[in-house]
Order: structure tokens, then sequence, then C-alpha cells
């Protein structure tokens, strides 16, 4: 199996991100931890995991289509460009989830539905970005002072 490309905020949209507590309060907590729960149970050769267009459909209800439909055409053009297959899961930010729902949430949900399928995925997209970074850092810094041929 080819190893893929986590996909990010930056990757799908095209507007600065919020702060995350932006996306997430008013959530409540269950519907956080159903969301972290599913995201997890995901494994890395099941095919909803590797089907992005049955990932997304899947995730979001009918009155979110158009929103999914545009989603799913970003991912694609990300596969595309980049020649790799791409993931939106990531172990990572799925655990973060559940860390974020336990300390920060409580049972009172002000969003809608529809905004909550949305607010969950740029959240969770955004935390895709936080650990994508994190490891090019550490890349970058265990490679630097290195010749360019073991770089």
């Amino acid at each position: 199996m080819e190893i893929g490309i986590i996909l990010t905020y930056q990757n799908v949209f095209d507007d600065e991100p919020k702060p995350m507590m932006e996306y997430f309060k008013g959530v409540g907590k269950s519907k956080m931890l159903r969301a972290a729960q599913h995201f997890t149970s995901l494994q890395i050769d099941h095919p909803d995991f590797t089907d992005m267009k049955k990932f997304i459909s899947e995730f979001f209800s009918g009155e979110n289509q158009e929103f999914a439909n545009q989603v799913y055409s970003k991912v694609h053009d990300n596969e595309q460009r980049m020649k790799k297959p791409v993931s939106i899961i990531n172990i990572l930010s799925s655990l973060k989830l559940f860390e974020f729902a336990y300390e920060n949430l409580s049972e009172e949900t002000t969003q809608s539905e529809v905004d909550i399928e949305r607010n969950i995925f740029m959240g969770y997209l955004l935390l895709n970005q936080k650990w994508v970074l994190l490891q090019e850092h550490m890349l970058d810094t265990s490679t630097r002072g290195l010749p360019d041929n073991l770089a």
C-alpha cells in the first residue's frame, strides 16, 4: 500500500481558519465523542478510509450535500496535483477530538446539525494541519546539517 498525504485545512479551504474553539464550541460533548469514535474506528485499509468520496458522502448529511461536493472536489484536486493518495483521517487528530470533548465541551448543543457536521470537519482538518506542521518541523530539525545526499 502506498503511503498517502494527510489533508489539512489549507488543502481544502481557501480562507484563513478560525481558532479551534470557534469550530467546536456549541457542538456538545456526546456529538463530538461520536465523531471521534467514528474517526478512530476506521482502519487504514478499510474502504471507508481509502475511498474519500464514500467517506465524505457518509460523513455529511443530505442537507450538506453541496458543501460535501465542494469538499470532495478539493480533495480530488489535491490527489491529482500531488499524484499520491490522500487521506483525511489521522489517528492523532481523532484522539485529540476525544481529549477536546472531555476537557472543553458540555452536553449543551447550540449549533444546528448542518453546522456541527461542517465545523467538526473543518476543525478536524485544522487538527491535521497542526500535526503535519509539527512533523515537518521535526523532520527539518532532524535533517539539519546532514549532507544533501543523506537528508
